[in-house]
């Protein structure tokens, strides 16, 4: 089972498509907010869905996610700063429980770590589509925070066939 404590902590259910609930459900939590920071709508409608209901995964694939150089995760960076921005709209349900704080705390460094270490991916995307300035700030902000996955990267780059899957 998966509950609010565990999706705080950065343990997500992977992306909608592979979501499967009861309308009621959907209705009793009004849906995808359209106010929710874009990209970030499935992570915030499952930290609403499972304050209220509980929900239950299995360890079949039932889909698979392509990454390419044109997927709208390429923009790792403000794909952190919305997941950040999405954890932070729960702290009315997180604020004085100490575990909920905990796992908050805890989520936020795994998307950073998770994010951060998409940024080589996200320069070379980047060069290939000759947008070289946001090359250049995504290479700037992963030598400040993950210098290590640029080498990490040039090291496994001969075996690699694709980016890292996100979910």
């Amino acid at each position: 089972m998966v509950d609010f404590q565990t999706l705080l902590a950065g343990r997500t259910l992977g992306p909608p498509a592979g979501l499967m609930l009861r309308r009621s459900a959907f209705k009793a939590v009004d849906g995808f907010d359209p106010t929710s920071p874009r990209a970030t709508e499935d992570l915030d409608i499952y930290l609403r869905l499972v304050r209220e209901f509980p929900v239950y995964c299995h360890r079949q694939t039932i889909f698979e996610y392509r990454r390419h150089d044109k997927n709208s995760s390429l923009n790792s960076l403000n794909l952190l700063e919305n997941c950040l921005t999405t954890l932070d709209r729960q702290w009315k349900y997180i604020e004085g429980n100490k575990e909920y704080e905990a796992a908050y705390r805890s989520g936020r460094k795994l998307w950073k770590r998770f994010f951060y270490k998409s940024i080589p991916y996200s320069v070379v995307a980047y060069l290939k589509r000759r947008d070289f300035r946001e090359a250049w700030r995504f290479f700037l902000v992963g030598l400040r925070h993950s210098p290590l996955e640029f080498i990490k990267y040039i090291i496994e780059f001969p075996t690699r066939k694709l980016a890292p899957t996100n979910h």
